[in-house]
């Protein structure tokens, strides 16, 4: 066999395998951070029974948005909110935009003496609060909300973390005296009751995800949407502090 066949049997071996490879593209979740753990669980439960790939970024919802729709190649998106989806869907960047969760909020502070997050009144006079930052992370919005509602706040120095995670290792590690935090958080890091109080439904955050456009859509996308309302799913959800659309 001369070199010239060679070469090209060899193409016409690689070829086919080459199609199969371009047709499994892994599914791109991008979720904000105060869904990130939550979404791994999930993740792990869908791939009991299902073989896709998938790959995971995590950020703000603001940031986030911003690398979508500058190109980032991301199947779903998981915001904490739902005007950013919703953008999305009136750009054309997504298909659909569907509720996921809706989040809780939750005082938490790790200086137990006084327990601050129970006794806003004994927050000393140059108190720090941690928050997310309001202008990338829905959870700051909330955050503000609280902080317009409680007058014994209204004089502490806010320290803004860029996403609620940071806010709640701000609050951890003592940087701050107060944090306004996601409550699945809380529960993850099994803070002590002494530690925290969690807020009035009020200030919950409602969250959606966005099937986001792109030029090779994973199959998986579609499949991973259904399986966000089965019960199992469902229950995740709940277990990690949020209120599924189911309940």
């Amino acid at each position: 066999m001369n070199k010239a066949m060679l070469w090209l049997c060899c193409l016409l071996i690689s070829f086919p395998s080459y199609l199969v490879y371009s047709q499994e593209q892994p599914l791109r979740l991008a979720v904000a951070s105060n869904f990130k753990t939550t979404l791994a669980t999930l993740v792990d439960d869908f791939k009991r029974q299902h073989t896709y790939s998938i790959t995971v970024s995590s950020a703000s919802t603001g940031v986030l948005y911003q690398q979508i729709i500058k190109g980032a190649p991301f199947d779903l998106f998981f915001a904490a909110d739902q005007l950013r989806p919703q953008q999305l869907l009136e750009q054309g960047v997504a298909s659909s935009s569907e509720l996921y969760a809706y989040g809780r909020v939750a005082f938490y502070s790790a200086k137990t003496d006084p327990s601050y997050a129970h006794q806003l009144t004994t927050l000393p006079s140059k108190c720090r609060i941690a928050i997310a930052n309001p202008a990338y992370a829905p959870y700051g919005i909330a955050a503000k909300e609280v902080i317009a509602d409680q007058q014994a706040l209204s004089h502490c120095q806010q320290i803004k973390g860029s996403n609620i995670a940071q806010a709640f290792q701000f609050t951890r590690l003592q940087t701050v005296d107060l944090g306004i935090v996601a409550y699945s958080h809380i529960l993850e890091q099994h803070i002590p009751a002494a530690q925290f109080q969690l807020l009035d439904e009020r200030y919950q955050v409602a969250q959606a995800v966005a099937v986001l456009n792109r030029q090779q859509q994973s199959d998986a996308a579609l499949v991973f949407m259904r399986y966000l309302a089965t019960p199992n799913a469902q229950l995740i959800i709940s277990q990690a502090g949020y209120q599924g659309v189911s309940q």
